[in-house]
């Protein structure tokens, strides 16, 4: 017979402890058990006791690290897990005459939209009464929280930085995109699209350029269509604007003057 992690593993499911498996291989054994098996079995039960499998349990999510103290404290019969999540066994020992429920989950269902992207499109705000325990994960993956004024309002927020932990960790743009549908109910934004590409495009130009403004949409048609003019004027901005290089300024004014128009040379 021989002694491995998983043979440990399922003596302490059947209720065995360190202890007791020890001391039954101590009574067994004709010689001092080694150092090494000793350490090899301490090893595996301290893996195993760290996790704790709960069939059935009610789980609490309190609005902060304060409020979870202050339910324990009064008697709470939980198990803490994180700052704001507490598990509790029997959920037949809970009285919820002591809580005010802001909402409940079913996990079955499918996803919530429960965020909604602010005008910036890196801002995500969290609706509380709709979110679930999955999300805060989600969120953590791509964005960082932003600190919160008020425990009603929770948001994050994608950065540079967070965006590119992200993807570097193996979160991809069609995950993030399938992400903004499923939770916020839209596209990804173009903002949030910007960081994820724009290390990825080609160069951006910065160029000094003149714009030429004309009375109305019928001049800027004409100066478009004209051979004389329609050389010199790169695109069109608007109605009544037109992009003209700064080297082109001379020549265009000149074609101004034998059409008899007036210019006007703003240099401020």
């Amino acid at each position: 017979m021989q002694l491995e992690a998983d043979t440990v593993y399922r003596a302490l499911e059947t209720g065995e402890t360190f202890g007791g498996i020890v001391q039954m291989l101590e009574r067994h054994s004709m010689k001092p058990l080694p150092a090494p098996v000793i350490e090899a079995l301490k090893t595996w039960s301290n893996k195993r006791e760290r996790i704790s499998v709960y069939p059935a349990a009610a789980l609490f999510e309190f609005a902060d690290a304060e409020s979870l103290q202050e339910a324990l404290a009064r008697g709470l019969p939980a198990v803490r897990l994180t700052d704001r999540l507490a598990a509790v066994p029997n959920e037949s020992a809970i009285d919820y005459r002591h809580f005010r429920l802001i909402a409940t989950r079913d996990y079955c269902l499918p996803l919530e939209k429960c965020v909604a992207v602010e005008s910036d499109g890196v801002t995500l705000s969290v609706d509380q009464a709709r979110s679930d325990l999955l999300l805060e994960t989600e969120l953590q993956r791509f964005a960082e929280p932003l600190p919160r004024e008020d425990v009603t309002r929770l948001q994050y927020r994608v950065t540079p930085a967070t965006l590119a932990a992200g993807l570097h960790q193996g979160v991809s743009v069609p995950e993030l995109e399938n992400w903004f549908q499923q939770r916020a109910g839209q596209p990804l934004s173009p903002a949030v699209r910007l960081l994820s590409s724009a290390a990825d495009t080609a160069p951006a130009q910065l160029r000094r350029q003149l714009v030429l403004h004309v009375a109305s949409a019928e001049i800027a048609d004409g100066l478009q269509q004209w051979p004389a003019t329609r050389r010199l004027i790169r695109a069109r901005l608007g109605p009544t604007s037109l992009l003209v290089l700064d080297q082109d300024a001379a020549a265009l004014a000149e074609q101004l003057i034998r059409l008899r128009m007036k210019l006007e040379v703003d240099d401020s």
